[in-house]
């Protein structure tokens, strides 16, 4: 398997951004910045502004995957800020004129309200455009919109550094676009083009593809502490880092999309979904997490899981019933060198000393970015509008990564007796005697920066950490309440 760094780079033109005295700061992957003056007039003329923003994109070298970034506070049809009209009415204006000039688009920003659009022409590089107007600023994890233009071109191509794509729309949309254009760019040994795998399962809607209520999914559990808990004096908090980006490295997904099989024999080496018979929620101990999702136990007493998770059960000589199956034919690491990608460009893009979480510097959101970009791709592909619908890739990371979590806190217990008190994802809570969470974190197998590991996310006093949960739970009741009232 190849590395990262063996990744294909095509993009070296990654950003254009027109600042208010129509001076353009460009940026090719953060080593050279440009500023160059945009002429009159140029900017109420759609065809002209994409066909010389493509030709900066193309100087970088020949190379038909070409793409970039780029940037403008309006819609570039008149004079800044001199057209009242709603901005969605100047997209429109913006996009048909642009038609017309041999440039195709889609409606996807308006449908979405995203400000970006995707401009794309045979035989020139993709334009994605943004405008800084029509975004809205809580969706833009990237950058500030009121950053100053060169701040933008450079935060832009920090994310092409770190990425090897380009920032367009939001996180999981530009996640989504990179992890298909390395399969469109790759290039296999003797210079073949290599092999995509199914990006859409155009087959797939809940009407025809009967998986409901789903497999278990993200682990979310709680219990109610014991006289004794509430004794001892600190809770500690343990996170896994990048729980889901492990999980997609090492998943196993269909290269094929899934068919329907029926009461076929489980094997190990046919991804998809399993229809089993599971009438219990498969309890390991009393005080720790299901294996299943009680809440995904149909009434009949069947569950559907994906094959990671009926491979877990068989290996705890479990064996269960299969009554259903929808599988795929071929098997392979699909997101391995994307995930790959993505860890490395989080390695080397940590978090300052000292900056707090929700810090609004260019690093501190750029890494944010970087984890939006793998959570927020894989939560889309489930989206039947994505450019990657594969929801069983993405049902196969959530239980894999759920296996992994249960590994780790089932082997906790039989070693040492820890049991958790709640659980949210990624994030597990203990309560403790011991002031220093190391001490516990050495059982949970806790390995600071490395992907998949524990590390430590917080310590509380007990009797801090006790008021809190008073207060979220009137607060929880307080809503309950609310909802009654307005039903």
């Amino acid at each position: 398997m190849n590395s990262s760094s063996d990744l294909p780079n095509p993009h070296q033109w990654c950003a254009v951004v027109f600042g208010e005295h129509r001076t353009a700061m460009f940026d090719i992957r953060g080593q050279r910045r440009v500023w160059q003056y945009v002429p009159p007039g140029i900017m109420s003329d759609p065809v002209w502004l994409l066909d010389h923003t493509a030709a900066l994109f193309e100087r970088s070298g020949p190379d038909r995957h070409a793409e970039g970034a780029m940037i403008v506070k309006h819609v570039p049809l008149y004079e800044w800020g001199t057209d009242q009209r709603p901005v969605e009415r100047q997209l429109v204006e913006f996009m048909t004129r642009a038609r017309e000039g041999g440039w195709e688009s889609t409606d996807a920003a308006l449908r979405h309200k995203s400000g970006w659009v995707t401009f794309s022409q045979h035989g020139k590089p993709t334009v994605h455009m943004g405008v800084l107007e029509a975004m809205d600023p809580e969706r833009c994890e990237l950058f500030d919109v009121s950053w100053p233009a060169e701040d933008m071109a450079e935060q832009l191509a920090r994310y092409t550094n770190a990425t090897g794509a380009v920032w367009r729309s939001t996180a999981g949309v530009a996640g989504l676009s990179m992890l298909r254009r390395w399969y469109t760019t790759r290039v296999l040994p003797g210079g073949k083009q290599g092999g995509q795998p199914r990006w859409q399962w155009s087959e797939y809607s809940w009407d025809k593809v009967p998986i409901d209520p789903g497999p278990p999914g993200d682990l979310v559990w709680r219990r109610l502490m014991t006289a004794a808990e509430r004794r001892r004096g600190y809770v500690h908090a343990f996170d896994i880092n990048g729980q889901y980006l492990a999980a997609a490295a090492a998943a196993e997904l269909g290269w094929d999309a899934p068919v329907p099989v029926g009461s076929y024999p489980f094997d190990p080496e046919r991804p998809g979904y399993w229809r089993i018979v599971a009438r219990a929620s498969i309890k390991y101990g009393r005080g720790l997490p299901d294996t299943l999702n009680p809440t995904k136990i149909h009434s009949n007493g069947t569950a559907w899981v994906t094959t990671p998770m009926l491979a877990y059960l068989h290996e705890r000589k479990i064996y269960p019933e299969v009554i259903d199956s929808w599988l795929s034919n071929r098997r392979a690491r699909i997101l391995r060198p994307w995930a790959e990608r993505l860890r490395d460009g989080l390695t080397f893009n940590g978090r300052p000393d000292g900056h707090p979480d929700g810090c609004n510097c260019p690093q501190c959101r750029l890494r944010n970015a970087l984890k939006a970009t793998y959570t927020q791709a894989i939560g889309l592909m489930g989206a039947s509008s994505a450019m990657v619908v594969r929801p069983d890739w993405a049902d196969t990371i959530r239980d894999l990564a759920r296996i992994n979590l249960l590994r780790k806190l089932y082997g906790a217990f039989d070693q040492h007796g820890y049991m958790p008190l709640r659980v949210y994802r990624d994030c597990v809570w203990y309560a403790d005697d011991e002031p220093n969470p190391a001490v516990l974190g050495a059982a949970l197998g806790m390995i600071p920066g490395r992907m998949g590991k524990f590390k430590i996310e917080g310590t509380w006093p007990m009797a801090e950490y006790l008021a809190h949960e008073a207060e979220r739970e009137r607060k929880r009741k307080e809503r309950r309440g609310q909802r009654d009232a307005r039903s």
